[in-house]
């Protein structure tokens, strides 16, 4: 299910990320470190940052290393624009009531005896 926000949908992989990145608005993060936290497959993840950083509410940033000297490729960062976090904070909010999932069942209030 999609809800349109302005220039982004949210879809639940949009939502999941956008609560990982409110979790602490300032910190950066990077992908694989995203797929983990909030259970996004990389196929699904890479498409929704650019989707989130297109409508301003992330921004990417290549980090600064000598790949040689590292070992590694350099890694993508990304964080929560101020427009963003803003914004999120007030789509959660909205979404988590639209489409927040039943509880389970053992949660569910015992229905009453059939004849009671």
């Amino acid at each position: 299910m999609v809800v349109g926000m302005g220039d982004l949908n949210i879809t639940p992989n949009i939502a999941r990320l956008l609560r990982v990145f409110l979790e602490d608005p300032e910190q950066s993060h990077f992908g694989t470190e995203l797929t983990s936290e909030a259970r996004v497959s990389a196929g699904s993840l890479y498409p929704a940052l650019r989707r989130m950083e297109a409508a301003g509410f992330i921004e990417g940033e290549w980090e600064d290393i000598d790949p040689s000297v590292e070992g590694r490729p350099a890694r993508r960062y990304y964080k929560l624009s101020a427009n963003g976090a803003r914004e999120g904070r007030l789509i959660l909010a909205e979404y988590s009531a639209n489409f927040a999932p039943p509880p389970p069942r053992g949660l569910m209030p015992n229905p009453a005896p059939r004849g009671a």
